[in-house]
């Protein structure tokens, strides 16, 4: 391709380009008629910009209204070349049209009075006095329309000339009216006519010596023609979105079933934030909330980074919505609904950028390449403008981004390569007033080096709430909606894996083909086996009927095709393919009409350069997984990954998934991610997909999912990154590996990592894995993740599901109490045992959690809270919660906490409640005194029945508690088995009561802690003659050391 030149017309890839994105700009003219102007003002630039502009537009206008006809009709003869023609049909419309729509001021105006008009021929055959009665009305009217006209323009004048108005103009009343017109048919007569008032203010101005005042005025006006333009072209490019229903051609307005994404910023290393106002612990995704962030606020002032936000990263996993979230936030500018405070936006995504990289690019040139309407300006300063830059698919870049190497360059003017633009545009060598967002997936964002980035951003996905919502528009049938949330809500793989909104997209797809049979068919319940669905039911004509019919073979014939070009395409990192590539594949409707319906469902037509037809498929993923089918069902002479293609025919599966592991692995976008997942999921369903697997030499299913499984394993040894170790992750959940958790442990306690080196979609990430690997969770012990706080609160999802919660020791604060309450007092939870002693919770945190025991979800059979310096005050809480639900706590943990006599009232207030159930209490050195267990012991007493063991050593009873416990034993039901009594200052008279209460009730006591009291000779014979009475159940009796010096009360 040649050189172009600033000013040269838009070459047929850019109007190619424009015409499939934009549609041109039939929604919004300019106006075309032509006015006189004197010599000076024929002269200035911003006039011949208006001129070139007018010109421009006419002929854009008159040639896209003949590509519209050509595209209508489905005749193939018109050659473009015809459709351009200044002769065509279309521009002599258009000069018809002109010539009708001629502004106030840019013709001859008929200046005879009413009297000449009434006297024309024209009025001869009127009636004399209705005629002049109704011409002065609309006169009349005519005039207050005029009049209010010029004000309007004259005001918008002002506004475009003050002071503190912005080059590019933000939202105003006038300019709303505008934008609703930009999209009606009477746009050209309205913008005609304030293009004649502009020409008389213009002409005024001059008149008046005000030439700096015009000439400003015309150059604002034509920067907002500039704007209007952009609008019109991104509305149009974005406003629509496939919803997947059959067809390409079945489009929704974006508004209707855009569905609102958690965003979440990373933080830089070293800093905390808020995790316990974000995170959602009563919800099995992965997905944070609270806070999140939002796309308007994306280059606004950042609590991490002093000064202007310039360079926002968005990373996401596959399918989880950056590309939509970038549309949406386009059409919400084009709308003028948010991000006002930009003024122009040029989407500039990778997968085209990739096809403009056989050239030399200046910064005019590129940016003219994706809005021709700006090439009408002689010069513009972009500095002047608040300008956003959308690189969209950082993953799907083919340029060598050459950050260290690539020179400097800040001459917009001058052409160089694309990718020296890119990298100082990104950088902020060149064009450093303009805002850049990028988007990528995980992995490819480490090709942008840190120091150029302002803000991470990560898109998480959908929560429950949103995944019901996204179902709700996805379809119409209100029973299908309802059925498919039930659905997915039943598994719990569907359910996390439906936090990726493509996800959601595919599984729609599926169950809309399964109404009324969804109950008792054998559903997807992995990533692979969605997508094996996806195919058979959405794809391939007759759904899943085929698998008994003669069409099977047919249909591999058509995969290997498309998975072919998925393949070799995904081998070269390229999303996009020409008609060579199809044909090369040998795709080719005319020859196979069922490849061409199989094709024109996963297939979409991307804009190309020149008139060469380009496309891509539906989504990444989709080419992912059909490159991994291929491979799947390729014979072994044809085994065609890059790594193998030496290997003979002794090749094994388990060499070909060690090869494509190993690509995966020394991949630095991350591309073959995905599709060595979907590889190795289709091994381990091999004999169970509707297709033939693998003719290759195969081993044992056990043999080599072994192999490969150890093969993961060591690639984990290695040093590898975050993102690189969740994608191993992901390989052993679909081999089934029971090992996993204890690999993601391993790798979380390397000595490498700390909860701060993971950001919040990697935590997300690993949550999934840990959730869907289908490994037992029985046990979640926080120290053999991470010992931390931040951990804790990564990991909720994986908590809720587990039985027991070790948390002990892990330095929590009161911030975990309240995520920790919202996971157990919600409807599924499976916790039944929680651990937090010895962390400094205090009162606060206890309040806390107490909010979630007094849930009657809550089923918490076991709570141990010793050791979290816990008061009177906090005992009270806890007390009452569980007063409001006491029928699930069977064991309760209180030791080392400074609950006094006070805190034992409160707690006995729980212990007399009769749908109390708790049978183990400890309340070792709590400061306990005769007082404090006075209260207690009136407790058991009126609710002895359950208590199984009692534990109050270390607290200094007395004589007085030591003889209240005594009658709480010699009551028949009592139940007590096991008590402990160590140094609560038990005396000789203290043990002869103890002595005589078992013998009035000498069934139930099994075991007996005396140890460290000042019990004498009698008392030791005494408790020592209970072993040796058969009626006696007592198993131990725990009475040494004794003190010699204890202090009695």
């Amino acid at each position: 391709m040649g050189r172009k030149g600033a000013c040269e017309p838009v070459p047929g890839a850019a109007r190619h380009l424009e015409r499939r994105a934009a549609g041109g700009a039939r929604g919004f003219r300019l106006p075309r008629a032509k006015a006189k102007v004197n010599t000076a003002e024929a002269r200035s630039p911003a006039a011949r910009d208006r001129q070139r502009l007018e010109g421009e537009m006419s002929s854009s206008e008159s040639h896209d209204e003949a590509v519209e006809l050509d595209d209508d009709s489905e005749s193939t003869d018109r050659q473009p070349d015809e459709m351009d023609s200044p002769g065509s049909s279309a521009s002599g419309a258009a000069a018809e049209e002109v010539q009708s729509d001629a502004p106030l001021g840019a013709c001859a105006l008929d200046y005879r009075d009413e009297e000449e008009l009434s006297d024309s021929p024209a009025s001869s055959s009127q009636s004399g006095g209705t005629h002049q009665m109704d011409l002065s009305s609309i006169f009349q009217i005519l005039e207050d329309s005029a009049v209010g006209l010029l004000k309007d323009e004259l005001k918008r004048s002002e506004r475009y000339l003050s002071e503190d108005h912005p080059t590019a103009s933000e939202p105003h009343a006038e300019d709303d009216k505008d934008s609703v017109l930009d999209d009606e048919e009477g746009v050209e007569d309205s913008a005609a006519a304030r293009e004649g008032v502009r020409m008389i203010t213009l002409n005024i101005l001059r008149a008046m010596g005000q030439h700096d005042l015009a000439d400003r005025l015309e150059k604002n006006e034509l920067q907002m023609a500039c704007q209007r333009i952009a609008r019109c072209r991104l509305k149009k490019k974005f406003q629509s979105e496939f919803d997947g229903k059959s067809t390409k051609e079945n489009v929704m307005p974006l508004s209707k079933i855009y569905t609102e994404l958690h965003l979440s910023e990373d933080r830089p290393r070293g800093v905390s934030d808020d995790l316990g106002s974000w995170i959602d612990p009563s919800s099995l995704d992965p997905v944070t909330k609270g806070s999140a962030l939002k796309c308007c606020d994306f280059f606004k002032s950042s609590p991490w980074k002093s000064g202007q936000i310039r360079t926002v990263m968005t990373k996401g996993v596959s399918g989880v919505g950056k590309t939509v979230t970038v549309q949406k936030f386009v059409l919400d500018w084009t709308e003028r609904a948010e991000n006002q405070d930009v003024h122009l936006i040029f989407d500039l995504p990778f997968r085209e950028l990739n096809l403009l990289n056989d050239r030399e690019w200046s910064l005019m040139e590129l940016l003219q390449h994706f809005l021709p309407a700006i090439k009408m300006f002689e010069s513009i300063d972009f500095s002047s403008y608040n300008i956003l830059l959308i690189f969209d698919g950082l993953d799907e870049c083919q340029l060598p981004l050459s950050f260290q190497s690539n020179e400097n360059w800040s001459d917009a003017a001058k052409p160089t390569s694309l990718d020296v633009l890119l990298t100082n545009l990104i950088k902020g060598s060149l064009l450093p007033s303009a805002f850049v967002w990028i988007t990528s997936r995980p992995t490819a964002a480490a090709r942008v080096p840190l120091e150029h980035v302002d803000r991470m951003t990560e898109i998480l996905g959908f929560d429950d709430q949103q995944k019901e919502e996204f179902f709700t528009k996805r379809f119409s049938d209100a029973d299908m909606t309802k059925r498919v949330i039930r659905h997915v809500g039943s598994l719990r793989s569907l359910q996390i894996m439906c936090h990726v909104p493509f996800f959601c997209w595919i599984s729609a797809a599926v169950f809309e083909k399964l109404p009324g049979e969804m109950e008792g068919e054998e559903l997807p319940r992995t990533l692979t086996q969605m997508y094996t669905h996806f195919l058979i039911r959405h794809v391939f004509p007759g759904g899943a009927d085929q698998k008994q019919s003669g069409l099977m073979e047919l249909h591999k014939a058509v995969v290997l095709k498309v998975g072919r070009l998925a393949f070799q395409h995904l081998q070269r990192a390229s999303v996009v393919f020409s008609e060579d590539d199809l044909i090369e594949c040998g795709i080719d409707s005319r020859d196979s009409p069922l490849c061409y319906d199989v094709c024109r469902k996963i297939i979409q037509e991307e804009a190309g350069v020149g008139e060469e037809k380009l496309y891509s498929f539906l989504h990444p993923s989709i080419q992912e997984y059909l490159a991994a089918l291929y491979v799947f069902l390729l014979d072994k002479e044809r085994c065609v990954l890059t790594d193998v293609n030496s290997v003979d025919a002794k090749n094994t599966v388990c060499d070909l998934l060690k090869n494509a592991v190993d690509q995966a692995v020394r991949s630095e976008r991350g591309h073959l991610d995905l599709y060595l997942r979907f590889l190795l999921g289709l091994f381990m369903d091999s004999g169970r997909t509707p297709f033939d697997g693998s003719q290759m030499q195969m081993e044992s299913n056990e043999s080599y999912i072994e192999q490969t499984v150890q093969c993961v394993k060591n690639k984990l040894k290695e040093k590898v990154s975050p993102e690189r170790a969740i994608s191993l992750f992901h390989c052993l959940a679909e081999l089934g590996d029971s090992s996993l958790v204890e690999e993601v442990q391993l790798y979380l306690n390397s000595g490498d990592l700390s909860a701060g080196s993971l950001s919040p979609g990697q935590w997300s990430t690993l949550v999934v894995v840990l959730l869907i690997s289908g490994t037992k969770l029985d046990v979640f012990d926080l120290k053999k993740f991470l010992r931390s706080e931040e951990c804790l609160l990564r990991l909720l999802p994986v908590l809720r599901v587990s039985t027991t919660a070790l948390l002990n020791g892990c330095e929590l604060s009161e911030e975990s109490c309240t995520a920790l309450a919202s996971a157990i007092s919600c409807s599924d939870n499976c916790l039944r045992e929680l651990d937090v002693t010895h962390n400094d919770l205090q009162d606060a945190g206890v309040k806390l959690l107490s909010a979630g025991l007094s849930n009657q979800h809550c089923k918490l059979n076991t709570l141990r809270l010793s050791g979290c310096r816990v008061t009177a005050g906090g005992c009270a809480a806890l007390a009452s919660a569980l007063r409001s639900n006491p029928s699930h706590l069977r064991e309760l943990h209180l030791s080392c906490n400074l609950l006094g006599d006070t805190g034992a009232v409160r707690l006995s207030d729980l212990l007399q409640d009769p749908r109390c159930m708790l049978e183990k209490l400890w309340l070792m050195s709590c400061g306990l005194t005769g007082e404090g267990f006075a209260s207690l012991a009136s407790a058991l007493r009126s609710n002895p029945s359950h208590l199984k063991e009692l534990r109050l050593s270390h607290n200094p009873l007395g004589l007085t508690g030591v003889s209240l416990l005594a009658g709480i034993l010699e009551n028949p039901a009592c139940k007590l088995e096991k008590l402990e009594l160590s140094l609560c200052g038990v005396t000789e008279e203290g043990c002869a009561a103890l002595a005589s209460a078992l013998g009035s009730n000498p069934s139930y006591l099994r075991e007996l802690d005396l140890s460290y009291n000042h019990l004498g000779d009698s008392g030791v014979k005494v408790l020592s003659a209970l072993l040796q009475d058969p009626k006696f159940k007592l198993e131990k009796l725990r009475i040494l050391p004794q003190l010699t010096n204890c202090a009695t009360s």
